[in-house]
């Protein structure tokens, strides 16, 4: 074989080796395969941002709740009340003692001790009723609920029962010691015939507060008018 063929069958045999290699992929021509991404989470999604947990107040311990304190009203009330009564009698404020202090809801401005002829505004006034004791004798008073507005009703609580027997011993010719009081009921009479008119006899036409009194002398009973103060008084009517 000469030298030409030789060459010719060598470069048919490289040609051949070459075809039957299989080629291997080169580092830069490898995809990165990324991990499997857990279900339902994309792998370019941000971190999940936690949610804070709803915060609820606990309800108040009935225990330790505040409690909103009762009105102290009352405690400058019975003060003033006092000062008030001081100046009317000159008297000293330590020689005086509430015996009775009760809520009181006054029709008007009047403090239920409206004075005739005097004209009051029309608003229901909540206040108090206070009756001081001053050396063994009783004063009643009526007060707004600040105490900033005072007025006496009875400067005696006793006056006008003592009025009515005065009245009445003297009528009937006997000493005072002889009658007995029986009952006294507050009352506001339509005129200052005390709500018993004589005939013939005009009256002042204006609501004029008072007492019904029944007084027991001689085996009979008496019913006596008065006004507040006991310085009007009429025998109504007597009864057995």
């Amino acid at each position: 074989m000469n030298k030409r063929s030789i060459l010719m069958l060598s470069f048919i045999a490289l040609t051949l080796a070459a075809c039957g290699r299989v080629a291997e992929p080169t580092p830069e021509d490898q995809t990165a395969i990324p991990p499997e991404s857990p279900v339902g989470k994309s792998p370019l999604s941000p971190p999940p941002t936690p949610i804070p947990q709803e915060q609820t107040s606990p309800l108040p311990d009935p225990a330790t709740s505040p409690i909103e304190p009762p009105s102290e009203a009352m405690d400058d009330v019975v003060p003033a009340a006092k000062e008030y009564l001081a100046a009317e009698l000159d008297a000293a404020v330590d020689d005086m003692e509430a015996t009775l202090v009760e809520p009181r809801m006054w029709r008007d401005a009047s403090l239920g001790c409206p004075e005739p002829g005097k004209v009051y505004a029309q608003v229901v006034t909540p206040g108090y009723r206070i009756v001081l004791e001053v050396d063994g004798e009783q004063y009643q008073l009526h007060t707004d609920q600040s105490g900033r507005s005072i007025t006496m009703c009875e400067k005696e609580l006793q006056q006008a029962p003592a009025a009515a027997v005065d009245h009445l011993a003297s009528e009937l010719g006997i000493p005072p010691e002889e009658i007995q009081v029986r009952s006294v009921e507050a009352a506001e009479w339509p005129d200052a015939s005390l709500g018993c008119p004589e005939p013939g006899k005009a009256y002042a036409q204006v609501v004029t507060p008072g007492y019904r009194i029944i007084l027991s002398a001689q085996g009979e009973r008496y019913e006596l008018h008065t006004d507040r103060e006991g310085r009007a008084v009429v025998i109504c009517d007597s009864v057995r």
